[in-house]
């Protein structure tokens, strides 16, 4: 299933607002969704370091958290606006 990747701040500016990408049907971790993103994409593995922060479905998450797919995950830098 596709899931909605959501980019804030700065790595909107980059890489732009959003993306999808598969997530196997037993979900994953977030680290091994940054690793998905940056195997897909030189840009990703450059911005989307472990100190970008990340939610699903608006809930804060860390890299070791399952997200499963479907849901929505968004990163953003630390400092971001709004």
């Amino acid at each position: 299933m596709s899931t909605q990747i959501l980019f804030f701040g700065s790595l909107a500016d980059r890489l732009g607002r959003e993306t999808t990408l598969e997530i196997p049907p037993e979900g994953c971790t977030i680290a091994e969704l940054r690793r998905r993103l940056a195997d897909r994409d030189v840009a990703s593995a450059a911005l989307l370091k472990p100190g970008i922060r990340a939610s699903a479905d608006q809930e804060m998450v860390r890299d070791e958290d399952r997200v499963a797919p479907g849901q929505e995950i968004s990163f953003f830098p630390i400092m971001s606006g709004g």
